[in-house]
């Protein structure tokens, strides 16, 4: 037969309750679930943030030279097809890790070629208009 407290019956002796013996006290139990729902909380903005990146440039963590760039809201696909030409090309922005993004100047807000260059110092690649 199993004891009373172990089938999850009330302790008594005899005059009052007595309280379940736990390991934790309400102020340790307090700060371990304070701490769990913290913790909760930063993973999922750094999972949202991940997400929001991803969308922007087809990767999770920020990169110099990411798959997909975003320029004057279009979206170019980055890839290694040799050294572009930079001829007319002149600075038009940044990419979220740090890439300097090279394009003809726009022409009333509106990208006036069909791709841009991306760099990071090292290397270069073209980033043709995606859709």
């Amino acid at each position: 037969m199993t004891p009373g407290h172990l089938r999850g019956e009330a302790i008594t002796d005899g005059t009052h309750l007595a309280r379940p013996r736990t390991w934790l006290n309400g102020s340790a139990a307090a700060a371990i679930t304070l701490a769990l729902v913290a913790l909760a909380v930063a993973l999922t903005a750094v999972g949202l943030a991940s997400v929001c990146l991803f969308a922007q440039s087809g990767a999770f963590w920020p990169e110099a030279i990411p798959p997909y760039v975003q320029y004057l809201g279009e979206s170019y696909h980055c890839m290694d097809l040799g050294a572009p030409d930079m001829r007319g090309l002149t600075l038009q922005g940044h990419t979220t890790g740090g890439g300097l993004i090279y394009a003809r100047p726009p022409i009333d807000g509106n990208a006036s070629a069909g791709f841009v260059v991306v760099t990071d110092g090292q290397r270069r690649e073209i980033c043709p208009f995606g859709g």
